[in-house]
């Protein structure tokens, strides 16, 4: 723009040798001041520009650094499921090389199971324009490993796929399901009668063997969770009292263990034990066995 300003200020001194005419100065000297105002225009928009190509370069610089620091692969592909973009931090978990992703199909990779509950799902968030999750396992390098996907509406009707893999959780809840179903077994496989309350006396488990030995139903204790269920076997005891105090004293101690001997009236007599369930040095409940002796 100073450019054309001196150009038109040589072509006016060529037009006007003997001077310029008093009544064109009011003239130029107000395209002269619109020169300038367009000037100073013109410099804050190309510094507004310049701000905002730095801050959408810092922005995606971020969103770049993001996606590298999370353990997920994005894909973003369009409303049929091709992928248009893929980025990974971790390309094991990719069945192929970024390259020979882009342009397929993301629902037409695995196998056809897995591939029909990832069609599904992007169908459904397509149509509701909200999330979609998908859980699925594939064999990778004669290994099972578990994935967690999750579609995503994003731009221009495209939609982001996140996948995480999950092995690790996977199998370590199997294991966990594995020790518990164990536990379940013995539990249920022992002689004595097992229940187990939380820190407020609240029934939490219990075995067969402990309905078996006290003559209860399922019912008996689903009613009654809140306490045990003395008021069922309290007349069959051949000291009540004495087992109602007890009760309340081991309950008010919870760190003690207790060990002592039950008899009812029918003559049967049973060994009682118990002990407090402790959990990073907290007291979180008890757990009383009963053996008929």
């Amino acid at each position: 723009m100073d450019k054309l300003h001196r150009s038109l200020r040589r072509q006016i001194k060529r037009h006007c040798k003997g001077g310029i005419p008093s009544e064109m100065l009011a003239l130029l000297n107000a395209v002269d001041e619109t020169y300038r105002h367009f000037d100073k225009e013109v410099e804050l928009m190309q510094r507004s520009v310049n701000i905002s190509s730095a801050e959408i370069e810092s922005a995606n610089r971020d969103m770049r650094d993001i996606i590298r620091s999370i353990p997920d692969s994005v894909f973003s592909i369009d409303s049929t499921g091709k992928i248009l973009e893929v980025r990974s931090s971790n390309k094991a978990d990719l069945l192929l090389p970024t390259g020979e992703l882009l342009g397929k199909k993301i629902q037409e990779i695995p196998n056809p199971n897995v591939a029909k509950v990832i069609n599904n799902a992007l169908q459904e968030t397509l149509n509701t324009g909200e999330m979609s999750l998908v859980e699925y396992a594939l064999n990778i390098l004669e290994e099972k490993q578990y994935f967690e996907m999750r579609l995503v509406p994003s731009i221009q009707d495209q939609l982001l796929a996140i996948i995480r893999n999950r092995t690790k959780e996977a199998l370590a809840m199997q294991e966990s399901n594995k020790t518990n179903s164990l536990l379940k077994a013995i539990h249920n496989a022992t002689q004595c009668g097992i229940l187990a309350v939380d820190s407020e006396g609240v029934i939490i488990d219990y075995n067969k063997r402990f309905l078996e030995l006290w003559h209860l139903e399922d019912d008996d204790l689903n009613d009654n969770r809140t306490g045990s269920p003395v008021a069922k076997v309290i007349d069959d005891l051949k000291e009540p009292q004495q087992f109602l105090n007890r009760i309340e004293e081991i309950y008010a101690t919870p760190d003690a263990e207790a060990f002592d001997i039950i008899e009812f009236k029918d003559g049967r007599i049973f060994e009682r034990a118990s002990r407090p369930q402790v959990i990073d040095g907290n007291y979180v409940g008890r757990v009383w066995s009963f053996n008929d002796i």
